[in-house]
């Protein structure tokens, strides 16, 4: 669930010249945004990735394994162009 940013899409991004209305065309909406005192910005794609399992053991045991694992992409930004982006 969230905003997952897949490597194809991540690698397309340049800092020093991928700018910021690209990143809002391809990306979407941040999760969240952080101004920072330089005037520049970072800004967030939040997700959480689920991974299902079950099992069973012939009519004895029935049983699941749900795991989750947050993650999110950060795009460091100054005057609408990437300085830096990286994922977490």
């Amino acid at each position: 669930t969230g905003s997952y940013v897949g490597p194809s899409t991540f690698n397309q991004i340049e800092a020093g010249s991928t700018r910021q209305d690209w990143v809002v065309a391809t990306l979407g909406a941040p999760t969240s945004k952080t101004c920072l005192e330089d005037g520049s910005e970072i800004w967030k794609w939040a997700y959480t990735k689920t991974k299902s399992g079950s099992g069973s053991v012939f009519l004895l045991y029935h049983g699941s394994d749900d795991s989750t694992s947050p993650g999110a992409t950060f795009v460091h930004l100054k005057d609408g162009v990437v300085i830096k982006a990286w994922r977490d």
